[in-house]
């Protein structure tokens, strides 16, 4: 019974383990993807709405400017 229980907790220690590296991968899916949508915006319609007057989104529009620039 003893060697049973060892492997239950084994087996759940592995589960455990995968289930959380799985949420890594995830979470750096995610940030991959943020990331390369900020790459892969278009520089004329992020522009667009700082021509447009709109203060929240000329702002915006600037901030994605710099990150491109900076990636």
């Amino acid at each position: 019974m003893n060697n049973f229980t060892s492997l239950e907790i084994e087996v759940a220690e592995t589960l455990l383990r995968l289930g959380m590296l799985l949420g890594l991968i995830l979470l750096i899916a995610f940030f991959v993807a943020a990331e390369l949508a900020l790459v892969s915006a278009d520089r004329h319609q992020t522009r667009q709405p700082a021509r447009l007057r709109d203060p929240q989104n000329a702002k915006t529009a600037e901030l994605v400017h710099q990150a491109q620039n900076n990636i």
